[in-house]
């Protein structure tokens, strides 16, 4: 499923931090990997800040302020001036002598914030790292966090923006907004998804030569594409080979968001795609696209014929709260072929306490949906997408896509994915509806659960992407990226 993709394992904080404290102690030298840290955190101001000339490195406690220490002792080096703004008193043995060190080499140390951001250009956060708490912040580091923030300069974070927690990408109120982030070892879960990656800025990673073996991977990402992943179709193909999917969708007012799904099945390579809606959008779809078959149905009218005919089924597009879409929905989990659920068959999921299906399912939950099936709110699903994840997985008992920045993609007792595409342009009504047509046309071609919804998920960024990249963000429409599909299943680079 994966072979066509780069990946990246993404650790737990307290993992990381203990292969860190496993390197140190293997080294005679146990401020050596210290050491290296600063060297590359200063290269990286060096070429990326090329005229900064003066680097406020605000260092507080733990290894993240060691690295701080040794940033500015290899920037000084380099002939850039550092001031170091402590922010914390309670330094380990390391930390006490490479701030010693500093000093000894003259480089300035000032206890008054905002005197050393008036004269930064640059501010490098080294206060907590890895060792974020995942909701209180001592007040010190509230007002340098508030200072920085206030400042306006670009911020480089080491490991991890203060006030952001690596594994749930709970973000502090006050938590440092980075340009770029320099994570250690190994990257998290908060770097690529969720509102904790936007804090992050652009994150770069060094391994430091230290090896992560037999590490628990809290997910996997989905860095790049580095071939095709639709295997190709037989010489002898045709319509009957490719599957047949019912679209359920389209109530009243709707009709739109069940024609994007049907025109998304057919540009991902269903052979069949008949739609069951309301009898009013019947005219419109076919002038629209005629390659569609649909039917218009009653309230309370039997689709089981429809249903026998079909290779997999979709529900749930623009279906409504009436009792026209209850009873579709009703009839349409009874069958034991695969489905997939989005928009209001999740609500009625949730509304008629539906139990787990026997046959392959899949949920495509945008966080207020994934709040509203787990009873929280939908900052309580962001501030933790990995356990909603799991949350939503275990209650629902199928494939979760759980969309937003960083998509992330259930797997059954496997780690779950994190996807490297999409893009803010994609903040438009029916981009869902787009992305429910694309895995459920994988799911009538004969794909597993899984691998529908992680090649579903990333076809739909990776198309939008392709959009973006010659259009830009702003007007995106789900339309454009329906188009760019045939197209975009190829490998390219992400600018």
């Amino acid at each position: 499923m994966l072979t066509a993709f780069v990946t990246q394992p993404l650790l737990a904080t307290a993992e990381i931090e203990q292969w860190v404290q496993n390197a140190l102690a293997e080294r005679a030298d146990t401020e050596a990997l210290i050491r290296a840290a600063g060297r590359l955190l200063a290269k990286e101001i060096t070429q990326q800040w090329p005229h900064a000339q003066c680097v406020a490195i605000f260092c507080g406690a733990s290894n993240n302020g060691a690295d701080g220490y040794s940033t500015a002792l290899a920037l000084q080096q380099l002939g850039v001036h550092a001031v170091l703004v402590p922010v914390s008193e309670a330094l380990s043995s390391s930390q006490q002598r490479l701030r010693t060190e500093c000093l000894e080499h003259g480089i300035e140390e000032q206890r008054e914030v905002a005197v050393a951001l008036e004269r930064a250009e640059l501010v490098v956060d080294a206060m907590l790292g890895n060792a974020a708490p995942n909701r209180m912040l001592p007040a010190a580091y509230i007002a340098a966090l508030e200072a920085v923030n206030a400042s306006g300069l670009p911020v480089l974070a080491v490991d991890l923006p203060t006030g952001v927690h690596g594994d749930t990408g709970y973000v502090h109120p006050s938590a440092v907004v980075a340009t770029r982030t320099v994570a250690f070892v190994a990257r998290r879960l908060a770097h690529v998804t969720g509102e904790a990656a936007h804090y992050c800025g652009t994150v770069v990673w060094y391994s430091l030569d230290v090896e992560v073996q037999n590490a628990t991977k809290q997910a996997l990402w989905v860095e790049q594409q580095q071939a095709a992943f639709l295997p190709p179709r037989a010489t002898f193909a045709h319509k009957g080979t490719q599957g047949h999917l019912l679209v359920i969708a389209g109530g009243e007012g709707m009709g739109g968001a069940a024609l994007l799904a049907a025109e998304a099945a057919l540009r991902a390579g269903a052979g069949k795609v008949t739609v069951l809606t309301m009898a009013a959008h019947v005219g419109a779809f076919l002038a629209r696209q005629p390659a569609l078959m649909v039917r218009g149905v009653k309230e309370g009218e039997c689709i089981k014929d429809w249903l026998a005919q079909a290779d997999a089924v979709m529900i749930g597009s623009g279906l409504g709260l009436t009792q026209w879409g209850k009873l579709l929905w009703q009839q349409a989990i009874t069958v034991s072929k695969p489905l997939l659920c989005d928009a209001d068959a999740l609500t009625w999921w949730q509304t008629l306490n539906a139990k787990p299906r026997a046959s392959a399912t899949v949920f495509t939950p945008h966080p207020g949906e994934a709040a509203h099936l787990l009873q929280c709110s939908t900052k309580t699903v962001q501030q933790n997408r990995y356990n909603a994840l799991f949350e939503l997985e275990k209650k629902l008992g199928g494939t979760v896509v759980l969309k937003g920045n960083g998509t992330m993609v259930s797997r059954a007792e496997k780690e779950p994915l994190v996807l490297n595409c999409g893009n803010p342009g994609m903040a438009v009504g029916g981009m869902g509806d787009v992305l429910s047509g694309i895995i459920s046309a994988l799911l009538c071609q004969g794909f597993s659960a899984d691998t529908a919804a992680f090649y579903g998920a990333w076809w739909h960024g990776r198309a939008a992407d392709k959009v973006v990249r010659e259009r830009g963000e702003v007007g995106l429409l789900p339309t454009d990226v329906i188009v760019a599909l045939p197209e975009s299943h190829e490998p390219w680079v992400k600018k």
